[in-house]
């Protein structure tokens, strides 16, 4: 259980001693674990830490305090990486649910539910691109197609009471990419979000 009042300080640096000393070369934090701090109770919380500029250490430490619950956690996914960003995402989105259980039937009738996980299908676009957004940000995903790799996604990464909700990590695909009329790009996207 990450209480709503547990942080995240990231220490950074050259060597091993670094980090685990009382000076390392780079720090960051504490800041807020939760991407989103009041948000009505889910299953699980995610946390979303964006450093102030691209840092290339070899050792790093994560330190999370503030633990609630009998100080245990239980973290899925660390996902490290450098991010590619524009604000040319859409407003619209659409969201399904992806229900991986099943029901069948006994032979007396009654429902055998086996219990799955429930995923979320989200589309959305990046619209209005220019040529060069378009060549140097998301040309290269409609190539990966097929490596199955998931990725992390926010479509719409703007600090807010639900980001929490626009977090999204999954398998992606690439869709059509449309300019008609018109010099700049749309292209929609699918992600099958485990989260």
């Amino acid at each position: 259980n990450i209480g709503s009042t547990a942080t995240v300080t990231i220490n950074a640096g050259a060597h091993l001693a670094n980090v685990q000393g009382a000076t390392p070369s780079f720090v960051y934090g504490p800041v807020p674990f939760r991407a989103s701090a009041n948000i009505p109770p889910r299953p699980g919380y995610h946390g979303l830490i964006r450093l102030p500029a691209v840092q290339s250490f070899p050792y790093w430490r994560v330190e999370i305090s503030g633990v609630s619950g009998g100080g245990m956690i239980h973290i899925e996914h660390a996902i490290f990486g450098v991010k590619r960003k524009n604000k040319n995402y859409s407003i619209d989105k659409t969201e399904t649910g992806l229900d991986l259980g099943g029901i069948e039937r006994g032979r007396s009738g009654i429902p055998l539910r086996n219990l799955g996980y429930r995923m979320r299908r989200v589309e959305f676009d990046i619209s209005a691109l220019t040529e060069a957004q378009y060549e140097t940000l998301y040309a290269d995903l409609a190539w990966s197609v097929g490596g199955t790799e998931p990725v992390f996604v926010a479509p719409n990464s703007r600090t807010g009471a639900f980001l929490h909700d626009r977090l999204l990590y999954g398998v992606i695909s690439a869709g059509k990419s449309v300019n008609t009329h018109t010099p700049r790009f749309s292209r929609s996207f699918t992600i099958d979000s485990l989260i």
